[in-house]
C-alpha cells in the first residue's frame, strides 16, 4: 500500500496536484439504477417519478430526458431499489451501479481538464492498484 500510495503522489506532484486522504468529505457514494420506461407510449411526469422514488426507498430521481430516469439510493440498496422498481412494472432497468458523486465540482479550462487526463491516464498505466478514478472538475463550455 505505502508503495502505491508513493507512486501515486509521484506521479501526481509531476502534475501540479497533491494526493487527498479525506476525499470522502467532496464525494458522496450513492447507488445509481438508470431506467427507462417499458411502453414507449408511457407518460412518466416528475410526480409519478417522485412516487415511485419514493415507493422503492430511493433517495432521489432525476429526468435525464423524457424517456430516462436516474434514481439514486444509498449503495448497499442497491439491489432493493432496483428490484422494487421493477416489481412496479413501469421500467426496464439499464444499469445499476455503485459511484462517487462530486459534493462540490471545480471549473477547468480545456487545458487543465487535458493535462488531468494525461494524468489520469499514467496513473493507470503506472499504477495496476488503480482500477477507477472518480473527480470533481467541470469542463469550460
Amino acid at each position: 500500500i505505502i508503495r502505491s500510495r508513493n507512486k501515486i503522489s509521484g506521479i501526481i506532484k509531476k502534475f501540479g496536484t497533491v494526493y487527498m486522504d479525506n476525499a470522502h468529505s467532496v464525494f458522496d457514494h450513492v447507488g445509481v439504477i438508470e431506467a427507462v420506461p417499458l411502453n414507449d407510449s408511457q407518460v412518466i411526469d416528475n410526480d409519478l417519478l417522485t412516487e415511485h422514488a419514493i415507493l422503492s426507498s430511493a433517495n432521489d430521481v432525476q429526468m435525464v430526458s423524457d424517456r430516462e430516469f436516474k434514481f439514486t439510493c444509498e449503495p448497499l440498496l442497491l439491489p432493493q431499489v432496483a428490484q422494487a422498481l421493477e416489481k412496479l412494472n413501469t421500467y426496464e432497468i439499464g444499469d445499476a451501479y455503485a459511484t462517487y458523486l462530486p459534493k462540490v465540482t471545480v471549473l477547468l479550462n480545456d487545458q487543465d481538464s487535458e493535462r488531468c487526463q494525461k494524468m489520469y491516464e499514467r496513473l493507470i498505466n503506472e499504477v495496476p492498484e488503480i482500477v477507477d478514478i472518480f473527480d470533481n472538475q467541470q469542463i469550460e463550455s
